[in-house]
C-alpha cells in the first residue's frame, strides 16, 4: 500500500470517528437553534482557515482571487449542499429525530459507493461487491423497520454523498476549498447573527460562558474532520471511503445505547452485524493484495 493511501485510510478514519462522538457536541448546546449553530461554524471555521493557511500556505492566499475564479461556482455549489447537511442533521437531533439522522449516515455509504460506480467509473471486486450487498441488505430492513419514508436521512445522505464527490474532482486542496466555501457563506451567516441580536434572541452572548465558548469552539469542530475527510477522498478511491463511513453511525448508534440510555432494537444488531462484516472483508481482501504486491 502506497504512503498517500495508508494516510487516506488514516484522514478518513480519523474524520468518521470524529463525526460518531459529535452526539456529546450538539446535545451540550441543544438550547441554540440550529440556524444560529451553523451561522457559528460557517464563521468560525472561516477564521481558522485563515489562520491555518496564512501558517503554512501563504501563497495560496495570494492567488485565492485566481482559485474563487476557477472553482468557486462548483464550491458555491458544495458548500450550498454542506450546509443544507448541517441544518437536516442539527435539526434533526434537536427535535427527537436522532433514529433518522442517523439512518441518514447508514444510507450515505451507499450512495457514496453509487456514485463511485456511476460518475467516477470504479471497479470493484467480488469481494467489494459482497460487502456492498451486505450493507445494502443491513440498510433495507433498517428503513423497513423505520416505518415510514426517511426524508431527512434521505437528504442527509444524498446531500453529503453529492458534496464528498465536489470535493473529490475539484483541483484544490481541502483546506483551500473549505475556505472559499465558507467565504461564500459567510456574509449570510453574519447578517443573521446580526438578526438575532437585533432581536436579543442570540444564544451566544445570552447563555452564559459554556455555551458562548461551545460555540467558539465550532470551527474546530467543523474544520478538522472536514479537512481529514476530504483528505481521505483525495487518496483512496470513493467506494472505500464510503464503506468506511459505516464508523461513524456505529458509533452513534453505541453512544445513544451506553451513554444516552435508547433503546437499541434488533434490527439495529442485524444492520451492525452486515455492515462490519462487509467492511471486514474489504479489509482482508485489502491486506492480502498489499502482502502479494510486497513480495
Amino acid at each position: 500500500m502506497r504512503q498517500d493511501q495508508k494516510t487516506g485510510f488514516l484522514l478518513g478514519v480519523s474524520a468518521f470517528m470524529f463525526w460518531g462522538l459529535t452526539p456529546f457536541y450538539f446535545r451540550a448546546i441543544s438550547s441554540v437553534s440550529p440556524l444560529e449553530i451553523v451561522s457559528h461554524r460557517i464563521i468560525w471555521s472561516t477564521f481558522i482557515l485563515a489562520g491555518l493557511l496564512l501558517i503554512i500556505n501563504r501563497k495560496f492566499l495570494k492567488n485565492a482571487l485566481l482559485q474563487f475564479k476557477r472553482h468557486g461556482l462548483i464550491l458555491g455549489l458544495a458548500a450550498t449542499l454542506l450546509t443544507i447537511n448541517w441544518l437536516t442533521y442539527i435539526y434533526a437531533v434537536l427535535n427527537g429525530r436522532i433514529l433518522e439522522a442517523s439512518l441518514g449516515y447508514f444510507i450515505n455509504p451507499l450512495v457514496n459507493v453509487a456514485l463511485a460506480a456511476l460518475i467516477l467509473k470504479e471497479k470493484f471486486s467480488r469481494i467489494q461487491m459482497i460487502a456492498v450487498l451486505l450493507a445494502a441488505v443491513g440498510v433495507s430492513q433498517e428503513v423497513f423497520r423505520f416505518g415510514q419514508f426517511p426524508t431527512l436521512a434521505l437528504i442527509m445522505a444524498g446531500t453529503f454523498g453529492i458534496y464528498g464527490l465536489i470535493r473529490k474532482k475539484v483541483d484544490i486542496g481541502g483546506s483551500e476549498g473549505l475556505l472559499i466555501e465558507t467565504l461564500l457563506l459567510m456574509p449570510f451567516a453574519v447578517g443573521y447573527l446580526f438578526y438575532l441580536a437585533s432581536e436579543n434572541r442570540m444564544a451566544f452572548l445570552n447563555q452564559g460562558p459554556l455555551i458562548f465558548w461551545l460555540l467558539l469552539s465550532a470551527g474546530l469542530v467543523t474544520t478538522l474532520p472536514l479537512i481529514w475527510f476530504i483528505g481521505a477522498t483525495k487518496r483512496l478511491n470513493y467506494s472505500i471511503v464510503g464503506m468506511m463511513q459505516y464508523i461513524a453511525p456505529t458509533l452513534i448508534g453505541l453512544l445513544g445505547y451506553w451513554i444516552y440510555s435508547e433503546g437499541f432494537p434488533p434490527g439495529r444488531l442485524v444492520t451492525f452485524t452486515l455492515v462490519w462484516f462487509g467492511l471486514l472483508l474489504v479489509v482482508v481482501e485489502t491486506l492480502i493484495h498489499v502482502r502479494t504486491r510486497t513480495y
